[in-house]
């Protein structure tokens, strides 16, 4: 091995003391030998093999890293080349992700294939024609049963009566027929007669009028008593109807003649 001068770069480390196992003891060099020792050259210690140990390399792991990449070029290119690696690493998996993200050429040419497939099968879809509308069906309506109400009762007609026809004098002891006009048929009907001047009366029999409400009454005359030769009726008929009704005609005043007997 030849002589290896110190790196004036290098600190100068103290030297350990290097304990070497026993050699051979060597011939010394002949005359024949092609080495030639030159007297003035520095001999090579074992100690100078040795890279000596710096006390500050002896610390964590990133301070003698930074000691190396300090010391060594070597270092220095590794820690360049590692870095230009993870650069590149990183720019390789950023490009790749930017890739899987975008749809490729066939993506969208199988998108658009399927949307121009869903486009022509709606297009040949027929056209749902409508459905008839169902007409309904009329119900028969139940006519309503008429209610039954009841006949009202027929309030009864006024009952009015009157004489139609009488004379306006008699003589005594004469029968006078006296005609009477009711307003409604098949009523009672009957005089009443009193004297003025003289004693009696007269009440004929009832009488039913006809369907015409008329009838005739007989009226016998009989004047009793007093002194003048005249004396003044009062004649009126009443009449009776199914009702129950009751009325009066207005009075008629007759002149009674009496004779000379």
């Amino acid at each position: 091995m030849g002589y290896m001068p110190p790196d004036p770069q290098q600190p100068n480390y103290p030297q350990g003391k290097l304990i070497l196992p026993p050699t051979q003891q060597e011939a010394p060099p002949q005359a024949s030998d092609a080495t030639v020792f030159h007297p003035t050259a520095p001999r090579v210690r074992p100690e100078h093999l040795i890279r000596p140990t710096s006390p500050q390399m002896q610390g964590s792991f990133f301070t003698r890293l930074r000691q190396q990449l300090r010391n060594d070029p070597a270092y220095r290119v590794l820690a360049i080349a590692l870095a230009g690696v993870l650069i590149a690493g990183i720019v390789f998996i950023v490009f790749a992700s930017s890739l899987l993200a975008s749809p490729g050429p066939q993506q969208n040419s199988a998108a658009l294939m399927a949307q121009a497939s869903a486009t022509a099968a709606a297009q040949q879809a027929p056209t749902p024609e409508p459905s008839p509308t169902e007409v309904p069906t009329p119900t028969p309506t139940v006519p309503p049963v008429p209610t039954l109400e009841p006949t009202p009762t027929t309030a009864p007609d006024v009952l009015t009566l009157q004489i139609v026809s009488i004379p306006q004098s008699v003589v005594n002891g004469t029968r006078v027929p006296v005609t009477v006009q009711s307003s409604l048929p098949d009523t009672t009907v009957r005089l009443h007669v009193t004297y003025t001047g003289a004693f009696g009366s007269f009440n004929s029999r009832a009488v039913s009028t006809g369907d015409d409400g008329t009838v005739t009454l007989n009226w016998s005359v009989s004047v009793i008593g007093g002194s003048n030769r005249t004396v003044t009726a009062t004649v009126y008929a009443v009449a009776f109807d199914q009702f129950g009704q009751q009325v009066l005609s207005q009075p008629v005043s007759v002149l009674v003649l009496r004779n000379n007997n």
